[in-house]
């Protein structure tokens, strides 16, 4: 059975308003279609529409569930490996309330195997080696079992014909450094590391897997798809300049409790009463966030972002290029618009992040600055605390 035929029918064996709802955001996903695109967009009312619908609308409560349920049914469904086309082109607190609290736990996972995904981007930030602003976007997955790891990369966004090299490197995509080597000290060889090769169709896409021997994925590591070919691939080649990358992250989910902040500080402002939920779940490659508030003024549009560190660290927004702008492509980014009840909730696909470092949701008094022109999100008038899950292994 098929992803898709999974999906309906799973669907159809729980019908509820709040399913068939979560079944747009799950089609999105299956269809493969951009996370910002237009199609997104015009899904929008529809999945308002649902949830107006839904008996257990007239309680916030039994709406959070439901909305949680839904993204998770998305989740869920969709845990094979990610297609390229999942990926957002990517997608400051006082003390927490005391309730309700977050609770976190470990997404599913192929009994026994170690699986590690990347959600790849371009480059923000100008550096010796690096290509900015190349356009290319897709997933990567490292999977380990028994003494092997196979390792897959699918991107889009390249020049079509083109070849390009793609490897596993040491660190994070910020850290720059070089390429995982099972020596150390050995040659720069398809022996010694883990190398793909990239060829594009007419659409600019590409995909390619291989089988090495394994690897240690507890450390920090990243897939780079670079400039040119690897020159046992093209005699002469040089795999040249970063165009593209992905930090690998384990699976795993975490759930948020989002509440007012309990005292004023800069910044912030205290016993806004806005309440609500989110969940962010990480699998191959791709993060979705889906966040849901109530307490909102009627009409009003507000940001939130996925944050550094628990509420009462006050830290910045989540970035994938740590030295990088403040954007929605560099950034984790929601669009709240509340309805006549005050309530409103938003769900984006973004590059995949780790959810084992704390993190928090903050929901901002105004709206994000590509929403509203000249808007400025400033103060924080909710958040949800943040607590580590438990990764897959």
């Amino acid at each position: 059975m098929n992803r898709s035929s999974r999906a309906v029918s799973y669907l159809r064996a729980h019908e509820t308003p709040a399913l068939w709802a979560g079944a747009v955001v799950l089609a999105l996903a299956i269809l493969s279609v951009p996370p910002h695109s237009a199609a997104v967009q015009a899904a929008q009312p529809r999945v308002a529409a649902v949830a107006a619908a839904d008996p257990a609308a007239a309680d916030p409560a039994a709406a959070v569930a439901a909305d949680l349920s839904m993204a998770q049914a998305g989740a869920d469904l969709v845990g094979a490996p990610a297609a390229a086309d999942l990926m957002a082109n990517p997608a400051n607190a006082d003390v927490p309330p005391a309730q309700p609290t977050p609770a976190a736990s470990a997404a599913p996972s192929s009994a026994g195997n170690v699986r590690r995904g990347a959600g790849i981007g371009p480059y923000v930030t100008p550096a010796a080696g690096v290509v900015t602003g190349a356009g290319v976007t897709g997933t990567a997955t490292v999977e380990i079992a028994r003494g092997t790891a196979r390792v897959t990369v699918a991107v889009r966004g390249l020049q079509p014909g083109t070849r390009h090299a793609a490897h596993v490197h040491l660190g994070s995509c910020t850290d720059q450094l070089g390429h995982l080597r099972y020596d150390p000290n050995g040659p720069a060889s398809r022996a010694n590391e883990v190398w793909l090769d990239l060829t594009a169709d007419e659409d600019g896409r590409a995909s390619a897997r291989v089988a090495v021997r394994a690897f240690d994925v507890a450390r920090p590591l990243s897939v780079v798809v670079h400039q040119s070919a690897n020159p046992d691939v093209v005699p002469g080649s040089v795999p040249g300049a970063r165009i593209a990358c992905g930090n690998l992250v384990p699976p795993g989910r975490l759930d948020l409790r989002v509440g007012p902040y309990a005292a004023a500080a800069t910044g912030v402002v205290a016993n806004a009463g806005v309440t609500g939920a989110a969940r962010l779940t990480t699998f191959d490659g791709t993060t979705i966030v889906h966040l849901t508030a109530a307490g909102l003024a009627p009409g009003s549009r507000h940001a939130a972002h996925v944050h550094l560190g628990a509420c009462a660290d006050q830290l910045g927004h989540l970035r994938y290029d740590t030295i990088g702008p403040a954007s929605r492509t560099n950034e984790i980014w929601l669009d709240l618009t509340a309805d006549r009840r005050g309530r409103a909730s938003a769900t984006v696909l973004a590059r995949a992040i780790d959810l084992t470092r704390p993190l928090s949701i903050v929901v901002h008094q105004n709206a994000n600055p590509d929403v509203v022109m000249g808007s400025v999100p400033g103060a924080r008038i909710a958040c949800g605390p943040a607590t580590a899950p438990a990764a897959d292994r």
